[in-house]
């Protein structure tokens, strides 16, 4: 299916190994390609397998339909939202949320992917320019949006084995209540089906991630940015790479007590509170780089190129 700006350079692309919910034609990857590139964008059958053999394969960590003989010619592309390192003997380029010197490599982090499919489906444009929606208005009315929190915090995760996470939530919850929406130690009777509205109301989401390693930010903490709740976040240690770490309570190589004293005084000091929501998620105001429009698509060109495509 042809999808992307009509006299763009054609390319041939599919998408194997990648999770169920995954959409094939509309995805973080042609969003961004789609303002220059006219995508030619196989289909994936019944089996799991491309309809039709691309020039450039993407493939992710389920399972190993990459390596079926039909793909031996393709150029391959290794990309994952989970903190697992390229398997170089398997692709060409990766883009992961490593940093690495390799040139063969871009670091695309995880959040990026999620701002892209924030505000519906299709609209490349439309999706490429939500980028700026985490840079923080001048004439924003931070004390209105300060008493429309009126729940203290939250906790929306399904894996039992982030034992660092439920650590904290444990720890948080002798202070007050933490309202739990997931499936790990959930105690609101239901499970939540939209996340992001539900963490509107909340001064504060526990925003961990399932692991600690340099650049694996997930969309953890942007989620709760997005409504203006602020991320309790542990996860990498290089997260001022990313965002600007006096907007959230970071709680990345320190004492979960002193993360818990931490969160007790913003709660207890309105003003306090306040003067950290008003922070800007980017540093200076101005969104990451990682986050530009011609990021992915200025490495995903050159290494077409490359590639001979």
């Amino acid at each position: 299916m042809l999808i992307g700006r009509e006299n763009g350079p054609r390319i041939s692309i599919g998408f194997v190994g990648f999770h169920r919910l995954f959409d094939w034609l509309w995805n973080n990857i042609t969003i961004s390609l789609a303002h220059r590139f006219s995508l030619d964008v196989s289909e994936v059958g019944p089996d799991g397998h491309l309809v039709k053999i691309p020039d450039i394969l993407f493939f992710s960590v389920y399972g190993l339909p990459h390596l079926d003989a039909r793909y031996a010619k393709c150029l391959k592309i290794f990309t994952c939202e989970e903190n697992i390192r390229p398997p170089w003997s398997e692709c060409s380029f990766a883009m992961t949320g490593d940093y690495s010197p390799n040139p063969c490599h871009l670091r695309l982090p995880i959040y990026v992917r999620v701002l892209l499919h924030l505000p519906g489906r299709q609209d490349a444009v439309q999706h490429i320019a939500h980028n700026n929606s985490l840079v923080k208005h001048p004439e924003t009315d931070w004390e209105t949006i300060f008493h429309s929190k009126t729940k203290f915090c939250n906790f929306v995760f399904s894996n039992e084995g982030a034992k660092e996470r439920i650590r904290f939530f444990e720890l948080l919850s002798k202070y007050k209540k933490v309202d739990s929406g997931g499936g790990v130690r959930n105690n609101l009777g239901y499970r939540v089906d939209d996340k992001i509205p539900f963490l509107a109301p909340y001064k504060f989401t526990i925003s961990f991630e399932n692991s600690s390693y340099p650049g694996y930010v997930s969309e953890k903490i942007v989620e709760p940015m997005v409504v203006n709740s602020l991320p309790i976040y542990w996860g990498s240690p290089a997260i001022d790479d990313d965002f600007n770490p006096a907007s959230f309570v970071d709680a990345t190589m320190r004492r979960l007590e002193d993360v818990v004293d931490e969160v007790v005084e913003l709660d207890r000091n309105d003003d306090l509170y306040v003067a950290k929501l008003r922070q800007p998620w980017f540093h200076e105001n101005r969104q990451n780089h990682y986050c530009d429009v011609n990021y992915m698509a200025d490495f995903l060109g050159r290494a077409f190129k490359l590639g001979a495509v």
